[in-house]
């Protein structure tokens, strides 16, 4: 056995203690905890989209033109 192919299987290793640690962890309920929420200051509540007030489906006459964006 190399050197490379010890080094593998000692890799192996290491990836399946860490998989083996982490599902036990997450069997006994233990929640990773969640990464906090960037202080953006933005709302983050979504935006409705506007619809017309006639409750019709947009149409290509009510909808504004967009112009394509340049290549």
């Amino acid at each position: 056995m190399t050197k490379f192919q010890a080094g593998l299987v000692i890799a192996m290793l290491f990836v399946f203690a860490i998989a083996t640690i982490t599902t036990t962890n997450a069997q006994d309920g233990v929640a990773p905890t969640p990464a906090p929420e960037p202080e953006t200051g933005i709302d983050p509540t979504p935006i409705p989209a506007s619809q017309p007030e006639t409750g019709v489906a947009p149409t290509p006459e009510t909808e504004p033109e967009i112009a394509p964006s340049p290549q």
